[in-house]
């Protein structure tokens, strides 16, 4: 559904002008008209704004602001299609720098062949680029400000729409007098945790110290997160305690959340969310709750036709098609390079439920000695894999893998740069998921029906893990000891033991793991009864998400919808 609003005609642009300028494209014959706008605010400016317009367009016009990361510019760019293809009239804000990066994640015929310039930026801490963001935006407002007091011209938007964690974007949309939603690419459960260190922090609970917050183990009391440990919860929550809060703020107020999950996925986390949002009483300020996922790649290429209900849940998986199938070997060749291609090559000749998956994205990177440990463990195991890096290695690390490649010629391969993960893991031969348990990654492998072997290292992937391990059970935990009973401990010691293991950092807690633990944990994952049970548990959940999002019928399209008729009875 979605490909089929995106005009695939080549759009001119006016790389010079200093003024917004809307460029049109004719589109098929079933559809009349496509536009999009390239806002070229100024000619050094870093913002490109984007503007995704469907076909007989109704009255909502959507400002949605994307914070500056591959993964979030990704999930907002899905967000984006998701509402043009219904109708919704939507200008997406971007750094120029990621423009380029969605076409990566979206083919051509999806994204519209629209040619922007980006401009690079150095790499910041997290909370850092969402100032640079903001300081970016700020000439982009001014027009938007100039444009809303001409009475001669037509009101730009009827909403915004911004990241989590852009918290400023709340001004932004009262400077122009209109509400806001938050969206969250991420899990219910990290929109729980901002609203509950929110409320904490209200009742003097939650105190900031430092560079820390005091008392964060009140927060996995809170209904809804029960199942998390203190050492679960985001690091944002200790290291970035007035940023985090500022997240929880930014929840007050918003005429609505849009979450990228769906009930069967975190049900009590969810209900949680719900019985903490202002009560309905007719107020503009009530916030409303919409979910929306998953927003995976292969969900929201299109969605999924209504004879998929009929399938048995056990095989629906086996109903994606050989990797060649999804991709030509023009566009991969292009987009991916030929060891791609024949990584693809590789991957059809293999047997069903054979091949382990390694991926820690593109933002996480292990330690130097984990690297060394992973490449060892893959060895050992002897099993089947594809490994795919990121693109910022040392030299040193490149030579290490590319003898791991030698050693283990014709039972693995080593891929570079960015892949398109979704539909790999739909591939049959895929087996397994060795992941660090992003969401992405995550809502990926429900997706692809495919248990996971997790190892989170930052951020909300720590808690992320722990739903899919031990809530959903479709995933196993790679600890210290894979495998063993750990040694009995009782009395003080086994509470110094645990008091201890809480307070650890994400660093500590993987600088446990070495080879015997990897190898321990493929083994388990690939051939064990926990990874035959994880399996069919993600097989279970995949059927789910199919169901979630049935055309018409699905709970995450029936919130789609919801969300649209919120959108278009905004007036202002």
């Amino acid at each position: 559904m979605l490909k089929k609003m995106i005009a695939s005609a080549s759009l001119p642009v006016d790389r010079g002008s200093r003024s917004a300028k809307i460029v049109e494209a004719q589109g098929s014959t079933s559809l009349s008209v496509t536009t999009f706008a390239v806002f070229q605010i100024s000619t050094d400016s870093a913002i490109t704004a984007v503007q995704f317009t469907a076909v007989d367009m109704a009255e909502a016009r959507v400002l949605l602001i994307a914070f500056p990361s591959q993964e979030n510019v990704a999930a907002c760019c899905r967000l984006a299609l998701g509402l043009t293809s219904k109708n919704v009239k939507v200008t997406f804000v971007a750094l120029k720098k990621y423009v380029n990066q969605i076409k990566k994640v979206f083919s051509a015929p999806s994204f519209g062949n629209v040619e922007v310039e980006g401009l690079e930026e150095p790499r910041n801490r997290l909370f850092n680029r969402s100032k640079s963001m903001e300081d970016s935006f700020m000439p982009y407002l001014k027009k938007l400000i100039d444009a809303r007091n001409d009475e001669a011209k037509e009101i730009t938007f009827t909403c915004l729409m911004a990241d989590r964690y852009l918290p400023w974007s709340k001004d932004v949309a009262k400077r122009l007098e209109i509400p806001w939603f938050v969206f969250f690419g991420n899990s219910a459960m990290e929109a729980r945790m901002h609203q509950v260190a929110h409320e904490l922090h209200i009742k003097r609970k939650l105190k900031v110290k430092g560079d820390r917050l005091s008392g964060v183990d009140k927060i996995v009391k809170a209904p809804g997160l029960t199942f998390l440990r203190p050492r679960d919860l985001l690091w944002s929550c200790s290291a970035y305690p007035a940023e985090s809060l500022a997240t929880g703020e930014f929840l007050i107020g918003a005429a609505g959340l849009v979450i990228n999950t769906f009930e069967d996925l975190e049900l009590d986390t969810i209900n949680s969310i719900q019985n903490a949002l202002p009560k309905p009483s007719g107020s503009a300020m009530d916030t409303k709750l919409f979910l929306i996922g998953p927003m995976s790649n292969d969900i929201t290429s299109g969605r999924l036709s209504h004879s998929a209900a009929a399938e048995d849940v056990s095989t629906s998986w086996m109903r994606i098609p050989p990797i060649q199938v999804l991709f030509s070997r023009k566009s991969t060749g292009a987009r991916f390079g030929a060891g791609f291609q024949r990584c693809i090559e590789w991957f059809n000749r293999q047997i069903p439920c054979s091949v382990l998956y390694v991926h820690f994205g593109t933002i996480s990177r292990l330690h130097p000695q984990e690297i060394v440990a992973l490449a060892h463990a893959l060895q050992s195991c002897q099993e089947r894999f594809v490994w795919v890096l990121s693109q910022d290695h040392t030299h040193t690390e490149l030579a290490m893998i590319a003898d791991l490649q030698r050693r283990v010629e014709g039972r693995g391969r080593i891929v570079g740069g960015w892949v398109p993960q979704t539909q790999l893991l739909c591939h049959p031969c895929v087996a397994a998921f060795l992941s660090h348990c992003d969401w992405t990654s995550c809502l990926d492998a429900v997706v692809a029906g495919i248990p996971v072997l997790a190892w989170p290292q930052i951020s909300d992937q720590h808690a992320n893990a722990r739903l899919l391990s031990n809530v959903l059970e479709m995933a196993i935990p790679l600890t210290k000891n894979m495998g063993q009973p750990p040694p009995a401990r009782a009395g003080l010691a086994n509470a110094i033991m645990s008091f201890v293991a809480n307070l650890l950092s994400a660093k500590e807690q993987r600088s446990f793991l070495d080879e015997k633990d990897i190898e321990t944990g493929i083994r388990m994952v690939m051939r064990g009864d926990e990874g035959k049970h994880a399996k069919h548990r993600a097989v279970v959940l995949r059927g789910k998400a199919a169901s979630a999002v049935y055309e018409n019928e699905g709970e995450s399209e029936t919130n789609w919808e919801a969300l649209v008729t919120e959108l278009q009875h905004i007036h202002i």
